[in-house]
């Protein structure tokens, strides 16, 4: 008897666990909004890296992001530009399109 109700309850909070880490899962790859790349226009390239720099040139700023827009913070002021990466690996930023270096 003892078995067979530990069978049930094992089994229920097995698949609550599994439905739970789904859902979080989901969540965070919905909200986990990530730009990382390098990518070129007319000569000007910027990189974006996965430890959260923007660079420039010589230049170095940290950046986050949020759903269609980045906020690059310039150690002083911040900066946000609207941005969208197509399904050819573009980056359009605030109108002008960036191509990827290197693909």
């Amino acid at each position: 008897m003892f078995s067979l109700k530990f069978k049930k309850h094992f089994c229920f909070f097995s698949i609550l666990l599994i439905i739970v880490f789904c859902l979080c899962a989901c969540s965070a790859n919905l909200t986990g909004h990530k730009i990382v790349g390098i990518w070129e226009h007319e000569g000007n390239r910027i990189e974006f890296t996965d430890n959260g720099y923007f660079k420039k040139g010589k230049e170095k700023y940290t950046f986050s992001v949020t759903d269609s827009q980045v906020t690059i913070d310039t150690g002083g002021e911040a900066m946000t530009l609207d941005y969208s990466i197509n399904a050819n690996g573009t980056l359009t930023m605030n109108g002008i399109i960036y191509y990827p270096v290197g693909k």
